[in-house]
């Protein structure tokens, strides 16, 4: 079945799923086709992570994708890493036009493998069908592949005439959502799984530190706020100008994170916590931040967003991924105010 887009309805399950592969293979397009069925015959190779979210239905659930398309040339590869993480679903592309899009395939796979969860859902996709007749990769050669590699899934498409695309990444959305429900029948955790119906999320899989949705994040903001000499009411992040206010305050929150916020939530959660350390723009070097003080940027956020965050090396490249996400999510009545009101 083709995709629909999921801005403007609810789910039962959230899953993140990452395009990678070389430089001009085709990704974007097969993005552009699944998520608006379109084609761009002026596509250039990306030089940031675009993303879609569209959704299918399986056994009666709503399954809600987001499909992150990441730059595949070589001196983009430092923006690509920060992006596997979080992901429960990877589609590898190679050009069966270009024999050396296919040869790189393994080298994709090992930093998919070194990146994410055993228990992703992989799925090798040979584009650009169209052009079978300039073949340069055999489908057994990839087929063969793939079972040697333990790779879950082979598709051949063709991004320009539609060949198999909605059938790949349904295939892809699918399979995750089987592995998910065989893991809850046997009363396991799969702990990069959005289930935004809950009350509560875990923080990057630990069981010991949960933390509720509804209030942590209006409690640091009144805090940052008296903190800082205000008397009055912080205002509700429930609108694009109000969240612009908040994103020009960077420095000033992450230091005030850094400062106040760490022993506010080591005394209210009684959990020990991991050192991370990020750069600091204000004092010229790195500093430690307390894990879970980073949870708290994005513990209003669906949970494979905020461990995007959570995982970033530095305020500025932490606070900007935030804002990008939070502009591409759109905004349907009452979603904005849910995520970031109080």
């Amino acid at each position: 079945m083709g995709a629909f887009h999921a801005n403007d309805i609810d789910y039962d399950y959230l899953f993140k799923v990452v395009l990678i592969g070389d430089s001009g293979v085709g990704k974007s397009n097969l993005l552009l086709r699944f998520s608006e069925n379109e084609f761009n015959l002026e596509s250039k190779s990306n030089i940031r992570v675009e993303h879609a979210i569209c959704s299918i239905v399986v056994d009666d659930k709503i399954i809600k994708g987001q499909m992150w398309d990441t730059a595949g040339k070589e001196r983009y590869r430092a923006i690509t890493r920060a992006y596997y993480r979080g992901a429960v679903g990877a589609l590898i592309v190679y050009d069966i036009t270009r024999s050396i899009t296919f040869e790189n395939v393994q080298r994709w796979l090992k930093e998919l493998r070194d990146q994410t969860d055993q228990n992703i859902v992989i799925m090798l996709v040979g584009n650009k069908m169209d052009q079978a007749d300039l073949r340069s990769v055999q489908t057994e050669d990839a087929k063969t592949f793939a079972e040697r590699e333990n790779i879950n899934l082979f598709m051949e498409t063709s991004a320009l005439n539609t060949l198999n695309v909605n059938k790949a990444f349904t295939k892809v959305l699918t399979q995750i959502y089987h592995v998910v429900s065989k893991k809850k029948d046997d009363n396991h955790h799969y702990h990069q799984t959005v289930e935004p119906k809950g009350e509560k999320i875990n923080v990057g899989g630990r069981k010991d530190v949960e933390i509720t949705r509804e209030n942590d994040f209006a409690m640091a903001s009144r805090m940052y706020l008296l903190e800082n000499g205000s008397t009055n009411e912080p205002p509700r992040l429930s609108s694009v100008d109000n969240f612009t206010i908040w994103k020009n305050r960077m420095i000033g929150f992450l230091n005030f994170v850094d400062s106040k916020l760490v022993e506010t939530i080591k005394e209210g959660r009684h959990t020990p916590l991991m050192e991370r350390s990020r750069w600091s723009y204000e004092d010229k070097q790195k500093v430690a931040l307390d894990d879970k003080a980073m949870h708290i940027l994005g513990v209003s956020l669906p949970d494979d967003i905020y461990r995007i965050v959570m995982y970033c090396e530095s305020a500025k490249e932490m606070w900007d991924i935030l804002i990008v996400l939070f502009e591409g999510t759109g905004d349907k009545e009452g979603e904005t105010e849910k995520l970031w009101s109080g």
